[in-house]
């Protein structure tokens, strides 16, 4: 159950650690979904031989976040190694230490959120024998020098490491130094691909994806048409706009212009939204429409925590701030979308409630210098894991819930 709150978000500047991914987290059983795939990758991939060796493995994390993706649920089971080493890179200072790109408030490794979710992975790699090693450092995950991002006085050697995250990170992808998105997403899976994997390494990504040519409907239909792309919603934001619609398809084409192989599995999501939201028939109700629509009202919904947690849910997909929203009159502004993506969800529900439909990809890529017998093994091992999708979303369903009902409890 959500508890009340004391202090609206900002309304000036969306700034993404202010509790809007935490949100979306509670809402929706990606992270618990992706994590279960991931998993049944990690099996796999040990059972190849690969990836994960007897005495170390090293693991880069490229636009980290506050790592608790990567250290909680991606390497949380399917395999057993003496030490895990992960090197992390995110721009957001708060996550993981560094300066606040809009603030200019210094956060030092010790406060960052990375540190946090270092501590309390470490004591369940513990539990498994492992020994866990953690650096976060800030800087430009797009830059195409992930090495140097994470090197202190060059101490990270070229294609060292066996495992690369790419989650939900290439929404950001934003011109900069005169070089555009497209290029920026060219050079940072070039530099994934050939400078940061070994021969034998394997880069895994995760993307929320368009469905297809009707789809008006799904989280990213919402993210790539009423997004913060342009520049005058960046301004008002301490995350990049985002530039880049459908990043999964933008990172299959690029790997494919370079020479890069990038294998794929869709799966579905769900981003869940209360009870609070609807009448007895179904329909939002529509004084609490109105509230959405009209930020001056925003402070009622601080006694009302399960609204106030659905109406960040959806600033979480556009990311762009409220005032910034609500001066666009045009179809991209505030009042199109919340009548827009309200009924949507009215529109989708399944017995557990109303939601919005999330598509995502997994990519899996390799480093062009691989053998032909490892890409194989990886093709195999994609094909296992979608064998096993349907099994995998119901499980992660009940999981999602019988955590929501611990919560409450």
């Amino acid at each position: 159950m959500a508890t009340s709150h004391s202090r609206l978000f900002n309304l000036a500047v969306y700034l993404y650690d202010e509790g809007y991914y935490d949100s979306f987290k509670a809402r929706t059983d990606e992270k618990i979904l992706t994590g279960m795939i991931q998993c049944l990758f990690n099996r796999a991939l040990v059972r190849q031989g690969l990836v994960f060796h007897k005495d170390k493995s090293n693991v880069f994390d490229m636009g980290s976040g506050p790592c608790d993706t990567s250290l909680l649920h991606y390497l949380s089971s399917g395999f057993q190694t003496a030490k895990i080493v992960v090197k992390a890179v995110d721009e957001n200072a708060k996550y993981v230490g560094g300066i606040d790109l809009v603030t200019g408030k210094r956060t030092t490794y010790l406060e960052s959120d990375a540190y946090k979710n270092f501590q309390t992975a470490q004591k369940e790699f513990r539990a498994r024998g492992i020994e866990l090693d953690l650096r976060s450092c800030q800087g430009d995950a797009f830059n195409g020098q992930s090495v140097a991002n994470v090197s202190i006085d060059n101490d990270i050697t070229p294609s060292s490491f066996d495992l690369a995250f790419l989650s939900h990170l290439f929404y950001h992808v934003a011109p900069k130094d005169g070089l555009s998105s497209e290029q920026r997403l060219d050079n940072a899976l070039n530099d994934v691909a050939r400078n940061v994997l070994k021969k034998e390494g394997v880069a895994v990504a995760y993307h929320v994806a368009v469905g297809g040519i009707d789809d008006d409907y799904s989280f990213q239909f919402f993210r790539d048409n009423f997004g913060s792309s342009s520049s005058n919603a960046a301004r008002h934001s301490n995350t990049d706009a985002m530039d880049i619609k459908d990043p999964a398809t933008k990172i299959e084409n690029s790997c494919a212009k370079q020479g890069i192989t990038c294998s794929t599995l869709r799966f579905d999501t769900k981003l869940r939204f209360s009870k609070q939201l609807f009448d007895n028939s179904g329909k939002v109700k529509a004084d609490v429409k109105d509230i959405f629509k009209n930020t001056a009202r925003y402070k009622e919904l601080l006694e009302s925590p399960e609204l106030y947690e659905d109406l960040k849910s959806i600033y979480f997909i556009v990311q762009r701030s409220a005032d910034e929203m609500a001066a666009d009159k045009s179809v991209t502004g505030l009042d199109n979308l919340m009548n827009k993506i309200l009924d949507a969800i009215q529109n989708t529900s399944d017995k557990h409630g109303h939601y919005l439909i999330t598509h995502e990809k997994m990519q899996l890529i390799t480093n062009p210098k691989r053998s032909a017998e490892m890409q194989g093994k990886i093709d195999a091992i994609l094909q296992e894991i979608e064998s096993q999708r349907g099994a995998l979303y119901e499980a992660a369903t009940q999981k999602f819930f019988e955590a929501k009902k611990s919560v409450a409890v």
